[in-house]
């Protein structure tokens, strides 16, 4: 293991730019401690630089939440810090061992230790994790100190610098020169925690999305209708939508974004498609490198691909049976009026009511329209039909539940293979998606259940995945991060439906 793999750099960081950390290994001081720690601060500088990770733009504190405290209370421009990445579960360890080294955790903070560690290493006894962070009583976490100093004896020795603070408090601080820039850092795990080697990745937390996705669903559904019965589109509201989601596909994180499920009323079937369909075209076009002009197509094209489907009667919808042949001849026909619709429309770039012609067409041929070749069918109409395959599989109907995420890949995988879809399309979904699409659950052999939140473009079969909750549904206060790329052997799981 290289000096660069292992290591970390030192840099000033404004204040602004940081967070508290989420996932506190102890309960943090009083007040009273914290103005204590700013007097010494303000008369003596910071000695020792607290230990910051890299999150989206920003940075989360992981060791010295209480000198970070302490000079934002004395309004301190900047801060000296050991910039280092690290992903939840490496970032809760170094906590630990940290703290260990000033004295023992409380029972309340042992508790939560030992439910993290459980969730990071299933299947491992209770026994065992309790020795890694000592006796009760005692300073703990020698096992995860040691493992802390192995990985420290590992790097090679380099000469420090010396980094000196630009505000009023003169203070410096010691550290090795910075290393190569973007190199991915595998780290060994505590002792006795076998083989795994986890590879540390990070990603920029995003809020719940579910009020917002509700409003989006009910605009979606006022778009279509005011569509289908005036027939002219509102150029405003279509644009209100697209900005919102083009500003989510690059502020939230992928798992938000990537919901699709929605627990209201099925005769909102419609809309709620639509809105799938548009993110998800905008997730495939963005993974294949697609500028924000086409990412932009791609919403518009899914929000309406479905338009004339509004005029089809209700009790289509909320059929608890297959259709006859007069409900489907309903069904059948709405690319070819869609598209007639789209092209009064001036606003529209013309190729949009050719992709809503288009989109139902297979690569094998069946169709509404007469067989067309892979070459004469729009990019964009290609890409449609394979994300509005898996997005009407994931959505429950009057007459099925919906599929499981996996099975539904599994089909649009068949499908692609067939030659009903195109197949480098399909890959390319699979492989930005994962086998287990990201958003989707899955639950570990020890019982505790996982998100995917990440895909592994080279190896689909492996995301990353966060445990949210235990065995019995206990929700985690904090998800627990696992790259199963890098983690030996890797953990036997099954996808599962939401767990909560």
């Amino acid at each position: 293991m290289t000096g660069n793999e292992r290591g970390a750099r030192v840099e000033r960081i404004p204040l602004a730019l940081l967070r508290p950390r989420r996932f506190p290994s102890r309960s943090e001081g009083g007040d009273a401690d914290i103005r204590r720690l700013a007097t010494s601060i303000r008369d003596h500088g910071l000695i020792q630089p607290i230990l910051v990770r890299p999150l989206g733009r920003d940075y989360e504190v992981v060791c010295g939440q209480r000198r970070y405290l302490a000079c934002k209370s004395l309004g301190l421009p900047e801060i000296v810090a050991v910039v280092r990445t690290l992903d939840d579960r490496q970032a809760f360890e170094v906590s630990i061992a940290e703290n260990a080294r000033r004295d023992s955790l409380s029972p309340e903070d042992r508790a939560e230790a030992l439910r993290r560690l459980a969730a990071m290493y299933p299947g491992r006894p209770k026994e065992e994790l309790e020795t890694w962070l000592g006796p009760e009583g005692q300073p703990a976490g020698a096992p995860l100190l040691n493992w802390l100093d192995t990985l420290n004896q590992k790097e090679p020795r380099q000469e420090p610098v010396a980094v000196v603070v630009a505000d009023q408090t003169g203070a410096t601080a010691e550290a090795p020169p910075p290393p190569e820039l973007g190199r991915p850092v595998p780290v060994a795990p505590p002792a006795g925690s076998g083989e795994t080697k986890v590879l540390v990745r990070t990603g920029a937390p995003a809020p719940s999305g579910v009020v917002l996705r509700s409003s989006l669903i009910s605009r979606v559904r006022t778009l279509l209708n005011k569509m289908t019965k005036s027939g002219t589109l509102d150029s405003e509201l279509l644009n209100n939508v697209v900005d919102e989601l083009r500003h989510r596909l690059d502020h939230q994180a992928l798992p938000d974004f990537l919901d699709l499920t929605y627990h209201g009323s099925s005769r909102r079937y419609v809309s709620r498609h639509c809105l799938n369909v548009a993110k998800l075209g905008m997730f495939l076009a963005r993974s294949l490198g697609m500028g924000p002009d086409e990412i932009r197509d791609l919403a518009v094209c899914g929000l309406l691909h479905d338009v004339v489907m509004m005029k089809v009667k209700e009790e289509i919808f909320t059929k608890h049976a297959a259709l006859d042949q007069e409900e489907w001849e309903q069904v059948k026909g709405h690319p070819i009026e869609g598209a007639l619709l789209l092209t009064k429309e001036v606003v529209l770039r013309d190729v949009i009511a050719r992709v809503i012609l288009e989109q139902q067409e297979r690569s094998d041929g069946p169709g509404v329209l007469a067989a067309r070749k892979k070459t004469e069918t729009h990019l964009y109409a290609r890409m449609i039909n394979v994300v509005d395959t898996y997005g009407a599989m994931v959505s429950p109907r009057a007459h099925r539940l919906p599929m499981l995420p996996y099975q539904a890949m599994r089909v649009v995988m068949d499908d692609g293979a067939k030659g009903m879809l195109d197949w480098d399309l399909v890959q390319a979904f699979v492989k930005a998606l994962s086998f287990y699409p990201i958003g989707s659950y899955v639950r570990l052999e020890g019982g505790e259940f996982a998100r995917v939140v990440r895909s592994q473009p080279e190896i689909p079969e492996k995301p990353v995945i966060a445990v949210i909750a235990d065995a019995q549904r206990n929700v985690l206060r904090l998800p627990v991060e696992i790259d199963l790329a890098m983690t030996e052997p890797t953990p036997k799981f099954e996808p599962v439906s939401s767990p909560v």
